[in-house]
């Protein structure tokens, strides 16, 4: 299910909804085997929100997720963006902040600082937008996702060559 995300995310997909299918499935198939399982309610619920703006729903799967976990640092992670999508900026900071002090050293930092850009964006705090997706372009330099955020928070502070630079990237990337 992670993987088929990446792949939608980062326009690897061939066939982007048969491939939105198969992540929904493969994170049943994990429910299915544990319906605690909180890195699949985690997930689940941020597909729901970007693939389905079904904001509502995901919120409830990462009530679930964090129940089941409350210290599971993906849980934290995969809710941040679904904060920022609905509009509360410093409640996306919370979730991605506590996500980075639960696992500091995780092996897909870049991220969680991905995700707190979009939340500082979010929340207006365009500096700490670049800060955060300036370092997780340092260790995710083709990570589209970021390329955009960042290019947005820079567009924001008017920082318009180094966005533009920055969007080529990402166009170069995921044309």
């Amino acid at each position: 299910a992670a993987w088929y995300s990446l792949r939608i995310g980062q326009g690897w997909a061939a066939d982007p909804d048969r491939e939105a299918r198969a992540l929904d499935s493969s994170a049943q198939a994990a429910l299915a085997c544990d319906r605690f399982n909180a890195q699949a309610l985690a997930l689940l619920g941020h597909n729901r929100t970007i693939l389905d703006l079904e904001h509502d729903r995901a919120q409830e799967l990462f009530s679930r997720a964090i129940d089941a976990a409350p210290n599971d640092a993906s849980v934290w992670t995969w809710s941040s963006p679904t904060a920022a999508f609905i509009g509360d900026g410093p409640e996306a900071v919370r979730r991605a902040e506590r996500a980075l002090r639960l696992s500091p050293l995780d092996p897909f930092l870049f991220r969680i600082h991905h995700f707190l850009c979009i939340a500082h964006y979010t929340s207006g705090t365009y500096e700490d937008a670049v800060h955060w997706g300036m370092l997780s372009l340092r260790d995710a330099p083709h990570y589209t996702s970021s390329l955009r955020a960042t290019a947005a928070a820079l567009a924001a502070l008017g920082r318009l060559a180094e966005a533009q630079e920055i969007a080529r990237r990402a166009i170069d990337l995921q044309p």
